[in-house]
C-alpha cells in the first residue's frame, strides 16, 4: 500500500458492504435469510446509520464533525448570518411565563416605568425603547401577553434598569422573561 493511507474499520466494513452489495446483485446463491440481512445493512448505512450501530459492541471511536455554523436556541424570530426577522408573536415566551404574570399589573406597571423613561430619555435610542415599553403597555391593557412580551423583548436593558429603579416587579419579571435572563 505504498503511497496510500492505511484502511480503518470503517473504510473496510464499507469496502465489505460494497463487495456484497455487488454480490447481492449478482447472485442467486444467498440463502434468504443472508439476502435479507445484506440488504437491512445496506439499507441501514445509506439511511445515515453508524459503522458503531451496524458492529454492536465492537469498540469504535464515533466523533460529531460540524462544518458551518451551529446553533441552540430558544424561540428566536432569526438565527443566523444574514438573518432577517419581522412581526414575530412570541408565544412560548408568553406561554412559559403567563401564570405569573397577571397583566392587568404589567400594565399598571409599564405606566409608571414609561414615565420615567420618559423622563429620562436623551437619545434616539432610549427613545426607541420608551416607545416599545408604551406598545407593551397598550398589548397588556388589550390582554395580548404575547405582544406585550414580544415588545418588552425589544425595550432592552435600559428598560430594565428603569422597571428595576422604580420597583417594577411585574415588569422588571417580565422584561426578563422577554429577554430571556
Amino acid at each position: 500500500m505504498t503511497g496510500q493511507q492505511e484502511p480503518n474499520a470503517y473504510t473496510v466494513l464499507m469496502r465489505i458492504v460494497d463487495i456484497l452489495g455487488d454480490s447481492l446483485n449478482h447472485s442467486r446463491d444467498l440463502d434468504r435469510r443472508a439476502h435479507a440481512d445484506l440488504i437491512n445493512i445496506i439499507n441501514f448505512i445509506d439511511a445515515g446509520g453508524t459503522v458503531g450501530s451496524v458492529l454492536g459492541d465492537a469498540a469504535i471511536e464515533v466523533q460529531e464533525t460540524v462544518m458551518g455554523d451551529s446553533y441552540t436556541t430558544g424561540q428566536a424570530g432569526a438565527v443566523g448570518p444574514f438573518s432577517s426577522s419581522a412581526n414575530n408573536t412570541f408565544n412560548q415566551i408568553w406561554n412559559q411565563n403567563s401564570a405569573a404574570i397577571d397583566l392587568d399589573a404589567l400594565a399598571a406597571e409599564l405606566t409608571t416605568v414609561r414615565a420615567e423613561m420618559r423622563r429620562l430619555a436623551s437619545t434616539p435610542q432610549e427613545d426607541l425603547a420608551l416607545a416599545e415599553v408604551g406598545q407593551a403597555e397598550v398589548a397588556a391593557k388589550e390582554n395580548d401577553g404575547p405582544r406585550a412580551i414580544g415588545h418588552l423583548g425589544k425595550a432592552g436593558k435600559w428598560a430594565l434598569g428603569v422597571a428595576t429603579s422604580v420597583g417594577a416587579g411585574v415588569a422588571t419579571a417580565a422584561i426578563k422573561a422577554a429577554m430571556g435572563v
